[in-house]
């Protein structure tokens, strides 16, 4: 792991030679103690550094729509204050930055990212027991974060802001409460290279034609709340009629079928009978997925509603979910991939690979 970590250092500092800007962060704060059964104790102080760099923008038909964004790599380090129990995360994270409002030299910003984090002390049942909330090494590090930013000149800037990271395997392997922080954090940004002037730069066309269905296939990944127990599959397909909102903003309205092996294996033992532990395993659900397009990818942001059963005794029924898929490099770019994490109540059902096609 210490050669990844130097691999991962190395190819940072190299990428980020050619930046456009580059900006360290530093942020305080504490765990948010989301569920009651956490075991571990809770720290004074919880802290993060980042730091960042953005590569040179180019002039996309996407980032124009979006009032262009800033495209950020970050390498993340957060100690949680609680080293026996809980230890650090040491990750790597990309995001997108929008500008929300500015006046002269404030300006205010909104970002999004998520990316993967090792943690160095997960869950183990003799040696750290503590830990519930996080089982595996690597895990998924999504951050959301509001920031004010002040510029002294065109090349150094300095940051306040508000931060929110979510820690999480996406239940392949329990337990995995999740670890959730908040931070207060200032940071400080230096531009080697004066800001570039779009409107004397031809717009690079990325816009796909309009299409009416998505049709998605995927195989989720899920471990019941024993530690030890199998991974179970999730296979699910989707069928959904496609709204074109906007040129890269579209809603996705329609049914999603789910095969829950984890249901099945469980309802085979308490009502013995396969008829009945398969009828318990299918579900359907009523879905909306809204489509944030970004050139190439796209963030797909998901509710979605499971029809009731006549013998249900599970009171879930409202889900949400959220993805990060890739059009494939095809002729017409139908085809996309991706992955997406199925929540309730603030904690990971299963996490799926999907594959889709738009037609």
């Amino acid at each position: 792991m210490q050669r990844f970590f130097l691999a991962l250092m190395i190819s940072f500092f190299i990428t980020s030679l050619n930046a456009q800007e580059i900006a360290a962060e530093f942020g305080i704060g504490n765990i948010i103690r989301h569920r009651e059964s956490l075991a571990f104790s809770q720290p004074n102080i919880v802290s993060t550094l980042q730091i960042s760099y953005s590569p040179k923008p180019k002039n996309y038909d996407w980032k124009k729509f979006w009032k262009y964004p800033e495209f950020n790599h970050h390498i993340h380090f957060t100690h949680f204050g609680n080293n026996a129990e809980l230890g650090y995360a040491f990750g790597y994270l990309p995001s997108l930055k929008f500008k929300l409002l500015s006046k002269k030299t404030w300006s205010f910003y909104f970002a999004a990212g998520s990316g993967l984090a090792y943690i160095n002390k997960p869950f183990d049942r003799i040696n750290n027991p503590a830990n519930n909330a996080i089982s595996t090494i690597i895990n998924n590090v999504t951050q959301f974060s509001f920031e004010n930013q002040i510029a002294f000149s065109s090349q150094l800037k300095a940051s306040l802001g508000l931060s929110m990271f979510h820690y999480s395997n996406g239940a392949m392997k329990v337990p995995n409460s999740g670890i959730n922080t908040y931070l207060i954090s200032i940071g400080i940004k230096y531009a080697y290279q004066e800001k570039i002037n779009f409107t004397d730069q031809e717009i690079i066309k990325t816009q796909r034609p309009n299409r009416k269905i998505d049709m998605m296939t995927g195989l989720g990944f899920r471990q019941i709340n024993i530690d030890g127990s199998p991974t179970y599959l999730i296979p699910h397909v989707s069928i959904s009629y496609r709204i074109n909102i906007l040129p890269f903003y579209k809603v996705n309205t329609g049914i999603l079928y789910e095969y829950d092996n984890s249901v099945y294996q469980f309802r085979l033992h308490q009502f013995g009978t396969k008829q009945e532990a398969k009828r318990e395993a299918r579900n359907l659900n009523i879905i909306i997925d809204n489509d944030l397009i970004f050139g190439d990818f796209f963030a797909r942001i998901s509710l979605s509603y499971r029809l009731p059963k006549a013998t249900d005794d599970f009171d879930d029924f409202l889900y949400y979910h959220l993805g990060l898929f890739y059009y494939l490099p095809l002729k017409k770019q139908n085809f996309y991939l991706g992955v997406k994490v199925k929540t309730s109540n603030f904690v990971a059902y299963y996490l799926p690979i999907q594959i889709g096609y738009q037609f």
